[in-house]
């Protein structure tokens, strides 16, 4: 699996101060009439959302994070955390990379770029919602050689649905 650049001078995966990370379980929510609102989560787990940048990279370096972004750009990567060295799944959270800002010309040419999105992409499974139903029946039936059947059934499913108003 591809790996998220090193975009800094010093070999930190980004600059401190452009690093923001945010945990995360998206919750859907659906309006009624009546002003009710039923909500239930997305996914069955958190997940991470970071925010990186780099101040003063070189040419060669914003030219590498380019080239990642649109070999990468909607599939998942590996990210380390700049701060715990902890190594996430990731993908790119927005279409576009943030605008960079250049500094000098030439070989003294810098660039800095602030708030690319990455959002985890482990515990991504989708959660549906189900109703909780348990039957169980048993019927008896006689014919004329006095022989005796009997049927059980039973079915479950599980569901949960918050409302609130």
């Amino acid at each position: 699996m591809p790996s998220f650049p090193l975009i800094c001078n010093n070999e930190r995966t980004s600059d401190w101060e452009l690093f923001d990370q945010v945990r995360s379980r998206p919750i859907v929510r659906t309006p009624f009439e009546n002003g009710a609102v039923q909500t239930r989560t997305r996914v069955t787990t958190s997940r991470w959302k970071f925010s990186v940048g780099a101040n003063l990279m070189t040419t060669t370096l914003y030219n590498t994070l380019t080239a990642f972004f649109d070999a990468n750009q909607g599939g998942a990567f590996d990210f380390i955390h700049p701060i715990t060295g902890v190594t996430h799944e990731v993908r790119f959270s927005e279409d576009e990379l943030p605008g960079a800002k250049p500094t000098g010309t030439g070989s003294n040419a810098r660039w800095s770029i602030s708030g690319i999105a990455l959002e985890e992409t482990a515990g991504s499974t989708v959660v549906t919602e189900t109703t909780t139903t348990s039957t169980t029946s048993t019927s008896s039936s006689s014919s004329s050689s006095s022989t005796s059947s009997t049927i059980s059934s039973t079915s479950s499913i599980s569901s949960t649905t918050t409302t609130t108003t």
